[in-house]
């Protein structure tokens, strides 16, 4: 989880909880519990010694395997959550929620854990104890098409009178995007296709109008654009070439070369091409990333075991070799067994120190 995609406001706040989901006693849909990365016991909103530093609650989230983290917002903290409900409609944002989003402040949006509805976080004041607001519920969604829900304590959904948006809590800029293939859960687009921003977000694909349908569907601020197998494209002095790889669908891997680096980073394949491999193979390769999903007892599908990744890069003689998109089946083999590889597998806290 990458602290930089959140608000520095928050993150630098000791207001973070844990959560899980549970079932409704009475048949309802599943509770979100707060949980204390502390203890592991129920978080309380009005104790701040079971709420933790964001760190902390990622390190418990990952250990324990909770569903998410959380923020425990308090009137001290001056900062407001806005709960969007029902504007997805199967994973595509509605005109209701396109409305919307344009006449919001320009804040930190993300899309709810429930995949329907849209959080925006905003500097701000919640009067009163909260109640209604039909001036605010009138002037975003005038045909009461969504509820509009202003959650000022933790676990507590309320409506307010009034919200005075002091300042904004912007999320990461984003320039351009660049997915592999049409994973769109994946992809790096999965902020942006829920932002407001007035700028266009590039996004590189490789050509596949079918296998891409779902991806673009999601035309609010993004531009669409196909490369070439081996064509170049320079960003902020870096240049990606799209490496053709054989998966389920088109996809592409990329060389990434900046300054006297050249990385190549190869997701998601269960082949390299011939022409692809003789391409790699004609450059120097620093830092190699490639898919090694499955252990050694499987030898067909979607993506590469690590035996065979390992061949690969071997092959174009990196000078650095990782492997990536290790599944849990595979790590529980390995560990098991205690299989000893030649390559790594990369964990979050990789870096390229040279970066």
């Amino acid at each position: 989880m990458d602290k930089a995609v959140f608000p520095a406001e928050m993150t630098a706040l000791k207001q973070w909880i844990c959560w899980r989901l549970e079932p409704d006693p009475n048949g309802g849909k599943d509770k979100k519990v707060p949980i204390s990365p502390k203890t592991g016991k129920k978080a309380l909103v009005n104790n701040p010694s079971t709420w933790s530093t964001f760190e902390e609650a990622v390190q418990a989230k990952e250990k324990y395997g909770y569903n998410g983290i959380g923020f425990v917002f308090t009137t001290d903290s001056g900062i407001v959550a806005i709960d969007i409900d029902d504007c997805f409609i199967n994973g595509v944002i509605n005109e209701v929620g396109k409305a919307i989003l344009a006449k919001a402040p320009k804040t930190y949006v993300e899309k709810s854990p429930s995949g329907k509805g849209l959080h925006m976080l905003v500097r701000g004041k919640l009067p009163g104890g909260g109640k209604r607001s039909q001036e605010l519920h009138q002037q975003w969604a005038p045909h009461g098409e969504v509820v509009l829900g202003f959650m000022g304590r933790l676990a507590a959904e309320k409506m307010v009178s009034d919200l005075t948006v002091v300042s904004q809590l912007p999320g990461p800029d984003m320039d351009c995007a660049m997915p592999s293939l049409n994973h769109v859960g994946k992809s790096p687009l999965s902020l942006p296709m829920a932002s407001n921003s007035n700028d266009l977000i590039n996004c590189y694909h490789p050509k596949d109008e079918e296998g891409f349908s779902d991806l673009f569907k999601y035309k609010y601020s993004i531009n669409y654009a196909s490369l070439e197998p081996f064509e170049k494209i320079v960003l902020f002095d870096i240049t990606f070439t799209a490496i053709s790889l054989k998966h389920s669908k088109n996809t592409f891997g990329y060389l990434i070369e900046y300054e006297d680096k050249t990385i190549a980073y190869l997701t998601d394949c269960n082949e390299i091409p011939k022409e692809s491999l003789d391409f790699l193979k004609s450059k120097t390769i620093d830092f190699a990333f490639i898919d090694a999903c499955y252990d050694e007892r499987r030898t067909t599908g979607n993506h590469l075991n690590y035996l065979q990744a390992s061949e690969i890069l071997d092959l174009l003689n990196v000078k650095n070799g990782f492997l990536i998109h290790i599944s849990h089946i595979t790590q529980e083999y390995i560990m098991k067994n205690s299989i000893k590889l030649k390559y790594p597998y990369i964990d979050s806290k990789f870096t390229l120190d040279f970066i």
